[in-house]
């Protein structure tokens, strides 16, 4: 049985519609909000920290999500960053939310010199959050009827 995590998920308003959007939430969410800037908010406590069904589906039509998954004694948070045709990418956080780079990879990387050190760094240096990566890339909504 998998462990419940607080997690939160953000995606562009307009590529589901309500009705798929409710079909694909774990029942343990609170209903989802629209955000300034054009993104859909989803908070829940959720097995294993993933929304599963909804992250495969925002996969499925190619729409960039972020989301961040909360922590306990025995786990860090993280958050996970999709961008359509890129690697997902994540990263640990500290309990206000900043990403960390583990020390055991900082001296690791250290240790074995400058160029796996800027590695590390770069590794680290992902995609900005959702809605910077939306202006950026001025990503067009697709709205569904």
């Amino acid at each position: 049985m998998p462990d419940y995590y607080d997690a939160t998920i953000e995606f562009p308003e307009g590529v589901l519609t309500s009705d798929e959007l409710k079909d694909l939430m774990p029942g343990e969410c609170i209903p989802p909000e629209v955000l300034p800037g054009g993104t859909v908010r989803v908070q829940g406590y959720v097995a294993s920290g993933e929304f599963t069904r909804l992250e495969e589906r925002l996969k499925e039509v190619a729409v960039p999500f972020d989301r961040e998954t909360g922590g306990d004694h025995q786990y860090m948070p993280f958050v996970l960053r999709y961008r359509p045709g890129a690697e997902d990418w994540t990263a640990e956080m500290d309990t206000a939310g900043t990403v960390v780079v583990p020390l055991p990879a900082l001296m690791k990387a250290a240790q074995a010199g400058s160029e796996a050190l800027a590695q590390l760094i770069a590794r680290h240096n992902g995609p900005g959050p959702l809605r910077e990566w939306i202006r950026v890339q001025e990503w067009r909504r697709v709205t569904r009827a």
